[in-house]
């Protein structure tokens, strides 16, 4: 079982994103866009679990789920913003 099983099941036509170029990008962006996939891809997963078996899943908390991301992303980009502040002091 590989990591695309386990998002799209098999037997459903899986179409890659292309990928966004990373040239100029800040690792803030990129951390965010990462992030924003990893929660699509558990919403899309808690939405095939439901239809698949709704009794037998444990219920996520998808609104919680994003909160805490959101969460991530803020203190990374405060993290990253300090080591600008400081790197500028030098």
């Amino acid at each position: 079982m590989n990591v695309s099983d386990i998002i799209m099941p098999p037997g459903q036509e899986v179409v890659p994103a292309p990928a966004p170029p990373t040239d100029g990008k800040d690792p803030a962006d990129r951390l965010e866009l990462a992030l924003n996939r990893i929660a699509f891809a558990l919403d899309r997963r808690a939405e095939l679990a439901s239809i698949a078996a709704p009794a037998a899943a444990p219920a996520v908390d998808v609104q919680a789920l994003a909160a805490n991301i959101d969460a991530l992303i803020a203190r990374v980009r405060d993290v990253l913003g300090e080591d600008d502040a400081d790197s500028g002091k030098e």
